[in-house]
């Protein structure tokens, strides 16, 4: 090929090697140049012209890599149409993508125009995720380095996609006296994350005492009874050597230690064994974070039907550091706040608004509506809640109004907040919340949806709250007294379509159904998150508690 300075009569057949704009027409790098395109040249007086003249032996760019795409494409890629020297390999299925460094090196060292660029290894792709890119650099490469290409790649598949495959999963929940209840729930809430992300089921978790006997015999029902394809174990003591209590209950229970540590950070105490054919994988104490940790690759590996061994485990090294060492807190050196692991790492604060429903009939209550009624001190309750939402870090409060509005914002007037109304709200809780939504969706991060009838929640559980939200990590958040699920509950933006799009007096519970895998639970200090005012006898119950 032969690259140049030449004039516009004497370039037909050439490649433009630059992009000319042109007063009527634009003609683009890499355009073979017709008499035509010769002639509008002339046209606009221009005298001379970059471009490419392929000599005998050269191969096209296009047609270099199309060829190129069709060696690699196959095993889960597909190779896209070429141009401008370029053609993509995209993923056809959901699944790990597995490289041959060597082979790729050696096929980008058979000429400096023709080059393949891939993901890194141990990559996830979904279904039409680009896996790696063809380019070809020149205009033309020579049809030698082409052959040499075909030659290098004949029968062999630098890239592959394996599919991820549905698995059953048991899970293991190893207990010690001391070890906090927010240990084991973290735990699950990250292995139902993980696992579901995957495309796979995993069975409810098994608590039992971490000894080896205790342990085997919960191995052994799993492994027998519910035919698991993947068991996870979470002890509440890390293993520490290969002949560890839950290492060695799995040899109880007739398997064998695989292998044990990594070299991937977080995730070195990672311990593999295998009963049979069955992976066990007792997981470090990272496994509590849904963060990227050593587990992931080992998952990743099983659910894409890979052989995983000591060889694969210690190759692992190259990419492993997924963390640094300040950010990996130890449990037994942090505070409860700090070890939670849900906490926002970005320092831009999230504007968190609070929307209070105050807008239902009070069916239950009597002629009077219950959010009117007096509490201890004499205020309406609707008061109670209003003022302690204000007193919370939230950027704005927000109380939606319905039956009995006009009489709930003469005892609000002197408040500082956003009143509107839900012209619906005898069709439900969800009227109201589709109002509270649309209040604020433009000004706030999430919303902290509160109920007007729960009165004992105090602002301190309002920034408890607050503080556990991260929109990537803990996107829903919830209070949680003694395994209950209460209110209020914190919604990230992204959900502020489905809730308003909800109807019925259900109020956002199908949701929550819905997303459970995504709900952060803070555990509380009592149950004033399950406690609401809906008769008169709860109201009498209500001033007796604070009298006492």
């Amino acid at each position: 090929m032969k690259f140049g300075r030449l004039p516009p009569l004497e370039a037909t057949g050439a490649v433009l090697a630059h992009t000319h704009r042109l007063p009527d027409a634009v003609l683009r790098k890499g355009t073979v140049l017709t008499r035509d395109h010769i002639a509008l040249l002339c046209r606009h007086g221009v005298s001379e012209i970059v471009c490419a003249r392929l000599e005998v032996g050269d191969i096209p760019e296009n047609e270099v890599a199309c060829r190129l795409g069709v060696l690699l494409e196959g095993n889960g890629l597909k190779a896209g149409r070429a141009a401008t020297g370029r053609v993509n390999l995209r993923a056809t299925a959901y699944g790990l993508i597995d490289i041959e460094p060597t082979l790729i090196n050696r096929l980008n060292r058979l000429h400096p125009g023709m080059t393949v660029a891939t993901v890194p290894e141990r990559h996830v792709l979904r279904p039409r995720d680009i896996a790696a890119t063809i380019k070809i650099i020149p205009f033309a490469v020579p049809d030698v380095a082409l052959r040499q290409a075909e030659t290098l790649l004949q029968g062999r598949w630098p890239l592959q996609l394996h599919p991820f495959r549905m698995r059953r999963v048991g899970l293991i929940l190893t207990t010690m006296p001391g070890t906090p209840e927010t240990f084991y729930s973290l735990v699950e809430t990250a292995t139902v994350h993980r696992i579901e992300s995957l495309g796979g089921c995993l069975l409810p978790p098994v608590h039992v005492p971490h000894e080896e006997a205790e342990i085997a015999r919960a191995v052994g029902r799993l492994t027998d009874e519910e035919a698991v394809d993947v068991l996870l174990v979470a002890g509440a003591s890390a293993v520490v050597d290969r002949e560890d209590v839950v290492p060695a209950a799995v040899v109880l229970a007739g398997g064998e230690v695989v292998h044990f540590g990594m070299p991937v950070d977080p995730g070195n105490l990672l311990c593999l064994c295998r009963i049979g054919s069955m992976p066990v994988v007792v997981m470090p104490g990272c496994a509590r974070k849904r963060d990227m940790n050593g587990v992931d690759h080992i998952l990743h590996r099983i659910f894409a039907g890979l052989e995983t061994g000591p060889e694969h485990i210690m190759a692992m090294g190259v990419g492993g550091l997924v963390g640094t060492a300040s950010s990996i807190p130890d449990l037994d050196e942090v505070t409860p706040e700090e070890h939670h692991p849900m906490r926002m790492s970005s320092a831009v604060t999230p504007r968190i608004a609070v929307v209070i429903l105050a807008a239902g009939l009070s069916r239950r209550m009597g002629s009077r509506h219950k959010l009117l009624q007096p509490g201890p001190d004499g205020r309406a309750m609707i008061t109670h809640v209003i003022d302690q939402a204000l007193q919370s870090r939230a950027s704005e409060v927000v109380v939606v109004l319905g039956d009995h509005a006009e009489e709930m914002r003469s005892a609000l007037a002197t408040r500082d907040l956003t009143i509107v109304e839900a012209a619906d709200y005898a069709q439900g809780l969800s009227a109201s919340l589709r109002a509270g939504i649309a209040a604020i969706e433009e000004s706030a991060d999430a919303v902290l949806v509160c109920l007007g009838d729960m009165p004992f929640v105090s602002h301190g559980v309002m920034d408890r709250l607050m503080a556990a939200f991260d929109p990537v990590h803990a996107p829903i958040v919830a209070p949680v007294w003694e395994g209950q699920r209460g209110n209020p509950v914190l919604w990230s933006a992204r959900f502020y379509r489905e809730l308003r799009a909800l109807s019925g007096d259900r109020g956002a519970a199908s949701l929550l159904d819905r997303w459970q895998h995504r709900l952060c639970g803070v555990p509380m200090e009592d149950g004033a998150c399950l406690i609401d005012i809906d008769t008169p006898d709860d109201l009498v119950n209500w001033t007796v508690s604070a009298a006492t």
